[in-house]
Formats: structure tokens, C-alpha cells, sequence
């Protein structure tokens, strides 16, 4: 079973998608074999649709029976929109799905498996895979995507907050370059403030790389340089200096998938403020 929850976008485009393969007598078939029929009702596929995503998204621990096993509502719907037929693999719904489930941190792979009495005919079967290892701790995109912003809010980081929710929604739609150019602000002006919260008297007409290398200094640093974190002067390679240098990073690459690239950056930008907010959070 999947642990992330799903945003919003990825529920509606798969309750859309599956209602669109199905038709009304599977549509109605599969809402009575998960119990759904008298919570989900409505006078075409498109209503119905609409009140699935309603009962995925607001009750999202309710589990239900699959050929998988039990699974919660949101990841059963999920499923069945990634085993839709080839032909129905386009459109806005099909985008936005792609997208969403990029943002959640998940991709479709398709295998080829052998099927038949004599194993001799070959079919395409659809999977969801998560895009890094099931076991690496800490890369639960969605949930830390809330959480980020939650944290931010509550600690008077406006303007990165808001940075970061222009992020999403460029990168929801499609927008990569604004997108892009919104996630290298939001960690930018991220580690700013940061720099400013923990010393108020910081000249903030000073250059961002200035700010930020106060943040090594005293008995208390909240950057380190024996992690690699950061250095002053940029005396050796750092991960945060690397960061910012790949953020920065403007035009074309040839190969290089702007969707691919475009959630690399917010995953990255996401994981990385998750990790100094808790940072943050405990030292004040």
C-alpha cells in the first residue's frame, strides 16, 4: 500500500478518467462494491465523478476491497486511472493526472508481460511506481508539500510561503519556467528571512549570499560547514551554494524534460525546507 496521500488535482483527474472508461453500469457496479452507492450519486459520469473525488479527498482513510487488496479510496481510484486504455491517454484530464501524480512523487511505468495458453501474445500492463525507493525515509512528497507550507505560515515566513504556493500552481498547470523561477525565490527568500529571524540587526541591503553565510556563525550555527551544508566563501563545495547554483540555471537542455526537471526542483526545494524548518522550529 501507497503511504502518500494525493492532492487534489491527481483525485479529480482520475475520478474524471476512470469515469470516462467505465460507463454508467461499471461506474455503478464499482461504487456498490465499495460501498459507496449511497454517497456517490449523480445524473451523468461527470457528477458522479465529482462526488467520488468529494468522498476520496475529504475521507480519505476510508479502505476499500481491490484485486490488490484494501486500499484506501484515493489510491484505488488511482489505480484504475492508470490502467485506463491507451486510447483514452489524452486530454486535460490525462495532463493533469501525469502532472499530479509527478508532484505526488509517483510515475507509471508500463511493462510488457506475456499472456495466452502458450504465453506467446504480449500486453502492456500499467503500473504506479513511486519516483525514489519505497524505503528512503523522508521523501513523502505530498505530505511534506502540506507540511512545508503549514510550517511556513506559522512561522511568519509570508513571502517564501507564498513563493511556494505560485510554485505549485505553475507546476500544476504546466507553466515550468514560472514555476521554476518561483521555487529557486521561494528557498531563496526562505533562507533570507531565516538569516534575518536569528539576527534581527542583519543589514538587509546585504547580498543573499552574505545573509546566508551568517547563519554559520557563532557557538550555535544553524548551518554547518562540517555537513558540507554551506562555506564561507564558497572555500570548497556546498550543497546549499550547489543548490542555488542549480536553481539558477536558465534556458534549455537538450534531453532534458522540462516536466522531469521542473518537479526535480520542487521535490528538492520541498525536502530541503522541511528539514531547516524543523531545524528552525527547534532552535527557537
Amino acid at each position: 500500500m501507497l503511504k502518500n496521500k494525493f492532492n487534489r488535482m491527481t483525485i479529480m483527474s482520475a475520478c474524471s478518467l476512470w469515469t470516462r472508461s467505465a460507463g454508467h453500469s461499471e461506474a455503478n457496479r464499482i461504487l456498490i462494491e465499495f460501498d459507496l452507492e449511497q454517497r456517490v450519486s449523480g445524473n451523468n459520469l461527470q457528477d458522479k465523478a465529482n462526488e467520488l473525488a468529494k468522498v476520496a479527498i475529504q475521507d480519505s482513510d476510508y479502505k476499500v476491497q481491490t484485486l490488490d487488496g484494501e486500499l484506501p479510496i484515493g489510491e484505488a481510484i488511482i489505480r484504475m486511472a492508470v490502467s485506463i486504455a491507451p486510447a483514452l491517454r489524452t486530454g486535460n484530464d490525462w495532463e493533469k493526472f501525469i502532472r499530479g501524480l509527478h508532484r505526488d512523487g509517483f510515475v507509471i511505468e508500463e511493462q510488457e508481460q506475456k499472456t495466452g495458453w502458450l504465453r506467446s501474445q504480449l500486453e502492456v500492463k500499467y503500473e504506479l511506481r513511486k519516483m525514489y525507493p519505497v524505503e528512503t525515509a523522508g521523501l513523502d512528497v505530498s505530505t511534506a508539500e502540506s507540511e512545508v507550507i503549514s510550517a511556513l505560515k506559522r512561522n511568519g515566513f509570508n513571502l517564501p510561503c507564498l513563493h511556494l504556493e505560485k510554485a505549485v500552481n505553475q507546476h500544476s498547470v504546466g507553466n515550468w519556467s514560472e514555476a521554476n523561477g518561483e521555487i529557486r525565490k521561494a528557498l531563496e527568500d526562505f533562507l533570507d528571512q531565516i538569516a534575518f529571524k536569528i539576527n534581527p540587526k542583519l543589514d538587509q541591503a546585504l547580498p543573499s549570499n552574505t545573509k546566508r553565510e551568517t547563519l554559520l556563525d557563532g557557538d550555535k550555527p544553524f548551518l554547518f560547514s562540517s555537513l558540507n551544508e554551506l562555506t564561507k566563501g564558497g572555500s570548497k563545495p556546498s550543497f546549499i551554494q550547489g543548490l542555488m547554483n542549480r536553481l539558477h540555471a536558465e534556458g534549455g537542455h537538450a534531453g532534458l524534460s522540462s516536466d522531469e526537471d521542473s518537479t526535480f526542483r520542487l521535490h528538492i526545494v520541498i525536502i530541503t525546507m522541511r528539514l531547516l524548518l524543523k531545524r528552525f522550529e527547534q532552535r527557537t
